[in-house]
């Protein structure tokens, strides 16, 4: 063989072991980009996940909020008949007093006349 001829085949030798590093090159990048793939679909799982997640806890917490104002409300109307109850009650306990002084003083004026 010649020199140009050597020279040809040492090109294409060096070119095909350049080709077979490309190759493998790609080879590694398809993996890598299988892999990413995964991630996006484990991600975009993750991400749905936590939205309805989200979704479930604001709906639990409006029905929190329905119950913390309908006890709200109970204790509002629990308070105002105690208030109401407080009231008759002194009513009822000045009454009697009243009527004990009354029965007491009564009681000493029949002792002292007798």
């Amino acid at each position: 063989m010649t020199d140009p001829d050597l020279v040809i085949v040492s090109k294409l030798d060096n070119l095909q072991d350049k080709v077979s590093k490309m190759e493998k090159a790609i080879e590694r990048l398809a993996d890598a980009m299988v892999q990413i793939a995964r991630m996006e679909v484990l991600v975009s799982n993750q991400s749905e996940d936590i939205t309805r997640a989200f979704s479930e806890i604001h709906e639990l917490g409006q029905r929190l909020d329905k119950h913390f104002v309908a006890a709200d409300d109970r204790l509002r109307a629990l308070e105002d008949a105690n208030s109401v109850h407080k009231l008759v009650s002194g009513w009822v306990v000045t009454g009697v007093s009243s009527l004990l002084a009354a029965l007491g003083g009564a009681v000493l004026a029949l002792v002292y006349k007798g």
